[in-house]
């Protein structure tokens, strides 16, 4: 279990980010790229990067990558940073004394790709090859799916800051994932993992930020000593995180729908499914979402689930089906 203590200042410094942006995405799919059973959420996805991807295992970044399961933190060398040239930016310019503190921690493993990293500390030349292959690497990972990750993932931070409003932090904390606990009596963040350890933030104030490609959460420890740290956690189970990108035809559908029903199912084929998303996304109030849920639901297009007392909007196979093929045509 690790524990954080929140001071009063640090709760002020809690920040809420929407994407730790796509090298440092990529560099987190290098293990669910590997994993021989990934689960069902991952297991399509991981098939077809594997045929699509040129001879994966021969790929440049794997001299960089961990063999053991242990990855060198790049999050917590960079931060989080939502551009690649933003994330090769502070790449470059991290101090030596911060990779050096990752080698020494890999070290205790017997990783192989210490002889790559352990060149890092002395040699530009070499961290601007990491960059080169995980730039190489990412463009044939995420290629134009980068606006389609980015949806999810703003998506969530709408959700989550909404709830800040009427929830407060330490319920949205809470809720981020099933390893996350908080205590309110003493402002204290856990997550449920194998290391046993507590870490006084002393005001420097926690980043949170969801992952596309993560798949538990993870604390990033900065070297700097007013740095704050970064919690990142995977998005919820039901984003699509596997199959392909639907192609909505709005206009084509509002003949039949209406706008702002065809605007709805286009929202969440996109993973946007709270109340407050979808009436974002529709430029409508809540209330009248709710209302245009209730036909949609009566049409089959869609479900609806209660989590946290909140409506989650989710489209059914015959409303998934509808938007991929924008087969509703137009009205008779």
């Amino acid at each position: 279990m690790i524990s954080f203590h929140l001071t009063p200042a640090d709760l002020t410094k809690v920040r809420f980010v929407p994407t730790i942006g796509p090298l440092a995405e990529a560099w987190e799919s290098i293990t669910v790229l590997r994993e021989p059973h990934p689960g069902r959420r991952w297991l399509a996805w991981r098939d077809r990067m594997r045929r699509s991807l040129a001879a994966p295992d021969e790929l440049e970044i794997n001299s960089f990558a961990s063999r053991t399961g242990c990855m060198f933190d790049l999050v917590g060398v960079t931060g989080p940073t939502p551009t690649a040239a933003g994330t090769a930016a502070a790449f470059l310019d991290a101090p030596a004394e911060r990779l050096r503190a990752e080698v020494d921690h890999l070290s205790r493993f017997g990783d192989p790709s210490l002889t790559r990293l352990g060149h890092m500390l002395t040699s530009d030349a070499e961290r601007r090859a990491f960059l080169r292959a995980l730039h190489r690497y990412a463009h044939g990972l995420i290629g134009d799916e980068w606006t389609r990750i980015e949806n999810h993932l703003s998506a969530d931070l709408r959700s989550r800051t909404a709830e800040l409003a009427t929830d407060g932090l330490g319920q949205v904390l809470r809720r981020l994932h099933g390893t996350v606990g908080w205590d309110q009596d003493t402002s204290t963040l856990t997550v449920d993992q194998r290391a046993n350890y507590a870490v006084d933030l002393s005001g420097r104030g926690l980043v949170v930020a969801p992952s596309y490609f993560a798949t538990r959460v993870t604390v990033h420890i900065p070297l700097e000593p007013d740095a704050p740290l970064v919690l990142t956690y995977p998005l919820a189970r039901d984003v699509d995180v596997a199959g392909n990108p639907p192609s909505p035809r709005v206009a084509d559908l509002a003949g039949v729908l209406g706008g702002t029903r065809a605007t709805m199912l286009a929202a969440m084929a996109r993973g946007q499914r709270t109340q407050r998303d979808l009436a974002s996304a529709a430029g409508t109030t809540t209330v009248a979402i709710s209302q245009h849920a209730a036909k949609l639901r009566a049409a089959g297009l869609i479900t609806t689930v209660r989590r946290d007392g909140r409506a989650h909007h989710f489209l059914t196979d015959v409303g998934e089906a509808l938007m991929v093929s924008g087969g509703a045509g137009h009205p008779g």
